[in-house]
């Protein structure tokens, strides 16, 4: 037992201090298969009073008020994550369990049957609708600014990512990873756009563009909890009939 509490204690000794309770996120979360090929909730609603789902089977809206639902921060940050949800019926229990991964809601549902028997397990991806929340005007984007090193260092894509002030813009550079050493990528064409991020809260996103002529790459930039996440979109233009190609790498601050 010893040992397993010291493993715990590695992990949760990044846990903000306290009895911090995560908000949970006022938004509209939409299920992203076909209607006709949904199989537990058609859309979801969450807000700091609770959590409405609409049932695609009945039709019938399930509630939870906010203290029947037990809100998850991350092992590092104090921003929402995941919730938890259990609800009696008469036959059973339902027991629902929500995760934020790179901007949609992985709901896990747990149908338990009361009297024994097989339950039924379902996994659906929803997808968040902004059309109910005010956009943020501006956002600080100083977090943002700093060096940022690869959390791969075997990484064939971007090595390094620099993002500096200049005069209120931010400018990016990068280093890409070559045979003899980095390459400098030299400065981004550099859009600034003020977002709501998984949480609901207000950050800012990031488009950085290089046109090297043959290939034009489209690099996205965002910070969910403290990690630099980058999104490259690359398009040959030279004719050469190769595919375009998708990278996804992560950043961590020097």
């Amino acid at each position: 037992m010893t040992r397993i509490m010291r493993t715990m204690r590695r992990m949760d000794s990044g846990l903000p201090p306290g009895g911090y309770d995560p908000p949970f996120p006022a938004a509209v979360w939409v299920n992203t298969k076909a209607e006709d090929r949904v199989q537990g909730f058609r859309w979801l609603e969450s807000s700091r009073t609770g959590l409405r789902a609409r049932c695609a089977g009945s039709g019938a809206d399930f509630v939870w008020p906010a203290d029947a639902l037990v809100r998850y921060c991350g092992i590092s940050s104090a921003e929402f994550v995941a919730f938890s949800a259990h609800r009696d019926f008469a036959d059973g229990e339902v027991l629902l369990q929500g995760i934020l991964n790179l901007g949609l809601l992985v709901l896990a549902t747990y149908e338990i049957p009361r009297r024994g028997g097989p339950g039924y397990f379902s996994r659906e991806f929803f997808a968040m609708v902004f059309s109910h929340l005010a956009k943020p005007a501006s956002v600080d984007g100083a977090p943002l600014l700093g060096r940022w090193r690869n959390a791969d260092p075997a990484a064939r894509g971007l090595v390094e990512i620099t993002i500096e002030d200049d005069a209120g813009d931010p400018a990016v550079r990068a280093l890409g990873s070559g045979e003899g050493g980095p390459v400098d990528w030299g400065p981004a064409k550099t859009g600034v756009f003020a977002c709501l991020d998984e949480a609901g809260k207000a950050s800012l996103s990031l488009l950085a563009t290089w046109d090297f002529g043959f290939l034009e790459s489209h690099l996205q930039l965002r910070l969910p909890a403290g990690t630099l996440a980058s999104a490259g979109f690359n398009v040959f233009k030279d004719g050469s009939g190769r595919p375009s190609y998708v990278t996804r790498e992560f950043f961590y601050r020097e």
